[in-house]
């Protein structure tokens, strides 16, 4: 036991390493807001294309952001992707409060071999005329100054591509447990400057080969230069991918295009989902898509999680009623902290409460629910659906 726990350690030490790094090394949006304001004569078109799809609840909000920017030269074009609930009426009142700014595109039947979302913005793509095209989902709420410090970013660092994670908003119970998982992951597995550029330590015979394992994206926030769009053969090259946008930033990755990750920070921010039924169905559709589908991947990361996150706290709890070892309990103990002050780093990050860092282990047990769930549709063929349509 006490060699198993010295495991976990390792692996916890690993894992607080890059978190470490990628806390004082993540970019933040605001920090580059421009000094002064962008003159006319320098300032590209940009298209911002929003893909909307029964978003009455947060269709008003984003869009009244997008048509609000403080950039002088955009376009804001939203698609009604079929709506069957009030999304159309909200998109007609908006067209009127903003007659020179937003335009509004109904969206056409979706062709069997492509997923909804893709092709929602393969549609927005086409009627877009900027230099720079900006896709945000519905629920993503833009500051004045959001594009235009992206606008710097794209500049300043000669990209081709970007991305932001937004500020994630959490009203219930379930999103403040929940939806920090995800930049947690993020942020302890993923090392945020090897998206950017090549390890140092790997050998570009190898980097050649697996440069888009460090690809990563946030679909809520993309954005592209027109030509590198369209190099990598825009969402039609992800048409029929669920994670759609970490096939996105694959690609940019394979075509050797420029990219950078931000986090959103003060300037962008979003409401993935507002009720526990929508955290689970939304999670349940791209939880073992982000894994491509691997069964043998997806049960290791389940054991790892399980081994790592549960396992400590189940020996702390088990040593109220069995005698054991002080060893084995100082170990579990510090196993329980460095997982705790991991979370709440990344609360922290997030501006959540911190005292939701000790619901992490509540959040491991309901993703390996979610897991045995997905594993279930996927072995059965069952078919999940997301705004009254079938994603996969």
């Amino acid at each position: 036991m006490n060699l198993f726990l010295a495991i976990i350690l390792i692996y916890l030490a690993y894992t607080s390493s890059i978190l470490i790094r990628n806390l004082f090394s993540i970019s933040k949006l605001e920090d580059f807001l421009p000094n002064e304001k962008i003159e006319v004569s320098q300032s590209p078109v940009i298209s911002i294309c929003i893909p909307a799809r029964n978003e009455e609840r947060s269709i008003s909000k984003s869009v009244e952001a997008a048509c609000r920017l403080s950039y002088t030269d955009f376009e804001v074009i939203v698609l009604n992707d079929q709506s069957t609930d009030a999304t159309g009426d909200i998109l007609n009142s908006l067209l009127e409060k903003f007659p020179n700014t937003l335009k509004v595109i109904q969206g056409t039947e979706k062709p069997s071999d492509w997923l909804g979302k893709p092709f929602a913005c393969h549609q927005l793509s086409k009627h877009a005329s900027g230099e720079y095209l900006i896709f945000v989902d519905a629920d993503t709420i833009l500051s004045d100054e959001a594009v235009s410090a992206a606008l710097n970013v794209m500049r300043s660092n000669n990209l081709g591509f970007c991305t932001v994670w937004p500020r994630q908003i959490t009203d219930n119970v379930s999103e403040k447990i929940i939806i920090p998982h995800v930049y947690f992951a993020l942020l302890t597995l993923l090392p945020w400057h090897y998206t950017e550029r090549k390890p140092k330590w790997m050998p570009n015979f190898f980097h050649q080969r697996f440069k888009d394992m460090f690809a990563a994206a946030c679909g809520q926030y993309v954005m592209f230069t027109r030509e590198a769009y369209h190099q990598i053969g825009g969402h039609e090259s992800v048409k029929n991918e669920v994670v759609e946008d970490v096939a996105l930033a694959k690609m940019i990755k394979n075509a050797d295009i420029t990219m950078k990750m931000l986090y959103g920070s003060t300037q962008v921010a979003c409401r993935m989902y507002e009720s526990h039924q929508e955290v689970w169905q939304g999670f349940r559709k791209n939880f073992f898509a982000g894994f491509s589908y691997n069964l043998f991947l997806f049960l290791i990361m389940a054991i790892i999680h399980i081994a790592v996150f549960l396992v400590p706290i189940g020996i702390l709890l088990a040593s109220l009623f069995v005698d054991m070892s002080s060893e084995i309990i100082m170990l579990s103990l510090l196993a329980f902290m460095i997982v705790l002050v991991q979370r709440a780093a990344v609360q922290r990050l997030m501006s959540l409460p911190l005292l939701y860092s000790f619901t992490h282990p509540i959040g491991v047990i309901w993703f390996q629910i979610l897991g045995l769930r997905c594993i279930s549709d996927y072995l059965l063929g069952k078919k999940v659906s997301w705004k009254d349509r079938q994603v996969n």
